[in-house]
């Protein structure tokens, strides 16, 4: 199974996907909301937190931004990710991108991000491991960075929106699409 890029210089690009429970790629819908109101990224850093196959970090070097980070922890999916990438970079000669095979809150306390540029945080951990959003919101908490922090979940194997908002915070932005759900954070 593949998914495309849906805009940017890489738009109809194949992007191989795990056949399997331990990844599911963001659906079409919801992406596209995402980056039709991020239409370009010149002069973000992306970081794709929870890659999976990579299709989100893909669409945002797609779309211009200036630095992709990839990380993802899981053997098989990290593989087919490294293909992926391989491919894109051959076929688009790019190379403004790294890719790390780390927990990520080992890869968030290490990092340090640079308070004059801007990133976008995007996480998207298996929908039902709330441990990991707890994990995840008590890190980025602390961390100091202009932009924004996407986190994706869903209402049957998360929680609700209402109580996703009630246990970590009030988000800027929510999309949805049918369970689905982004929900969007400023960080200044």
């Amino acid at each position: 199974m593949s998914v495309k890029v849906l805009g940017g210089f890489a738009r109809g690009h194949n992007v191989e996907t795990l056949n399997s429970d331990i990844t599911r790629p963001t659906s079409v819908m919801l992406r596209r909301k995402l980056f039709d109101s991020h239409q370009n990224l010149n002069g973000i850093n992306f970081w794709d937190i929870c890659a999976g196959s990579g299709s989100v970090g893909l669409e945002a070097l797609s779309r211009g931004a200036d630095h992709v980070l990839f990380n993802e922890i899981d053997f098989r999916a990290h593989k087919v990710l490294k293909k992926n990438i391989d491919t894109f970079k051959d076929k688009y000669k790019l190379s403004n991108f790294s890719i790390f095979k780390d927990n990520f809150s080992k890869l968030l306390t290490r990092s340090t991000l640079d308070e004059d540029s801007e990133y976008i945080l995007f996480f998207d951990p298996p929908y039902e491991k709330l441990k990991l959003y707890e994990e995840f919101f008590d890190i980025v908490k602390d961390l100091r960075f202009n932009g924004l922090i996407v986190v994706e979940a869903c209402t049957q194997k998360t929680m609700s929106i209402k109580d996703f908002e009630a246990k970590f915070s009030k988000a800027d932005k929510i999309y949805k699409q049918g369970t689905s759900f982004f929900a969007l954070f400023r960080k200044d």
